[in-house]
């Protein structure tokens, strides 16, 4: 009996090592699978803006910024994460609050990207041209993403001098967490949050009702390069929406999680690790949105990922449309050529029947008389 009840323990012992290896194991492998994931597509993402000059437009600048915020999230703290869960005895030092520095200043700049972006859809779509042109210089957007950036280091920096993050490891957890805590970082980054998402928004509205009201007051045809110009503006702007929607759906839950949890009593619960691998998705999905729906980004990737420029493949493609218009307007003309020598040499031939026919009638009238 007693052996039994050694061996009931054993297999309890076995059972328990065994779950608390799968509380670990699975965010480990989602965490590595993103961080690779993110860091690849970022830095397509970000090469193709650099080397293709077809991509180096206003809009695209900003999406450049939201890349390089996203790489990294995915290169600093969802790396670290994943190491210091996957090493029991992980000696953080100052890591973990390097880390929760990273992810604020990526989210706040994130957060005050999105605004930007909406207002630049809304005046390229709903205002003149010129205005855009005017308002959206490269020196001016330029100057618009470094405000982002110093704007969200700045606010970090502000806080960590209020409120220092002390932070103390714990190797049964196997995560970083601050005895001291304040919310009131996650405050700050959830009425950001809200309100970003709110201007934002608007703005999207706007450019909604204009479209409608614009497609019922069409009075003229509008042209193949008109349709064209307008759809491809409205791709790119519902891109844009569906990033910022995307970002914040994965990050409103860590973020009021945190609010909720002041005492930091819920760190190592399964919604808090499932939260954080949420928001670490959006790392993914942002240049997956690109990547996916902008052909721009796809041609451009295409060719790198070929070992060629990024605009030799659209060049190749214009160089096939000119060449296959060369042609139909070579076998448009020929068509036109051959029907007008037809319609000529038919015209020639009902002239001498005519004549033919009027000299017969002289003819035989001249007959009837003699």
């Amino acid at each position: 009996m007693p052996s039994e009840f050694g061996h009931l323990d054993e297999l309890t012992m076995d059972t328990a090592a065994i779950s608390e290896s799968l509380q670990f194991i699975i965010p480990i492998i989602l965490l590595l699978i993103i961080c690779i994931t993110g860091l690849i597509l970022n830095f397509l993402i970000i090469l193709a803006t650099i080397l293709s000059k077809r991509l180096q437009s206003p809009t695209n600048l900003f999406i450049f910024s939201l890349s390089l915020s996203d790489l990294l999230l995915c290169a600093v703290p969802c790396t670290f994460y994943a190491y210091s869960a996957l090493y029991k005895d992980f000696k953080s030092g100052p890591f973990c609050g390097i880390a929760s520095s990273v992810i604020h200043i990526c989210t706040l700049q994130t957060l005050f990207s999105f605004p930007l972006i909406a207002y630049n859809r809304f005046v390229l779509v709903v205002r003149s041209r010129q205005r855009y042109l005017r308002c959206y210089t490269m020196f001016n957007s330029i100057t618009m993403v470094l405000g982002s950036w110093v704007l969200a280091i700045g606010v970090v920096l502000i806080i960590l001098f209020l409120h220092p993050l002390e932070f103390d490891y714990y190797p049964s957890k196997r995560i970083c967490v601050n005895p001291a805590s304040t919310p009131a970082i996650s405050i700050m980054e959830l009425c950001t949050l809200v309100l970003c998402f709110t201007l934002a928004l608007r703005s999207y509205i706007e450019i909604y009702t204009h479209l409608r009201k614009a497609t019922g007051k069409a009075t003229s045809i509008p042209t193949s390069n008109q349709i064209r110009n307008r759809k491809a503006k409205v791709k790119v702007t519902k891109n844009m929406f569906w990033v910022t929607a995307v970002f914040c759906v994965c990050c409103l839950p860590i973020t009021v999680l945190r609010v909720v949890d002041m005492k930091a009593k819920l760190v190592a619960s399964f919604w808090h690790r499932m939260f954080r691998i949420l928001f670490f998705i959006s790392g993914v999905a942002n240049p997956l949105i690109y990547a996916a729906r902008h052909q721009l980004y796809k041609d451009a990737i295409r060719s790198i990922l070929q070992c060629k420029r990024p605009d030799k493949i659209y060049m190749d493609s214009l160089r096939r449309i000119a060449k296959r218009s060369r042609r139909e307007k070579e076998t448009r003309i020929r068509t036109l050529t051959t029907g007008s020598s037809l319609e000529t040499g038919s015209t020639d031939i009902e002239e001498k029947n005519a004549v033919n026919k009027s000299t017969y009638e002289m003819v035989v009238t001249t007959t009837v008389k003699t």
